[in-house]
């Protein structure tokens, strides 16, 4: 079977900003960046879909032409790898509502 996306969640139970970021190559991954946005806001959920590139997991998938989303909250990306990174800095709900968009995402790729 075919990988047909591959979504990347990082820093997603941390981060001062009300957004999901969901950073993608527009050419390679603009149909899922979009399905995200549309399911994000189904569930009344603030994300953007912003073209970005540069070096994470997903970078191999890329590569090889799979369509890859990186997902993060806005404004987490001061807060991870240093002395402050703590568990009790996850925030519950970002990860909740970050599980709810994904799982509405995959729910319509397989489709």
């Amino acid at each position: 079977t075919a990988t047909i996306a591959m979504l990347q969640l990082d820093m997603v139970g941390q981060g001062r900003g009300y957004y999901l970021n969901a950073y993608g190559d527009a050419t390679q991954a603009g149909e899922v960046l979009s399905v995200l946005v549309r399911s994000a806001e189904r569930l009344d959920v603030r994300a953007s879909g912003l073209t970005a590139t540069g070096g994470s997991d997903h970078v191999p998938f890329q590569e090889r032409q799979v369509p890859t989303v990186l997902l993060m909250w806005r404004e987490a990306e001061g807060c991870c790898h240093v002395p402050a990174d703590t568990p009790d800095r996850i925030d519950p709900h970002k990860l909740d509502v970050t599980g709810q968009v994904v799982a509405a995402v995959l729910r319509l790729l397989a489709e």
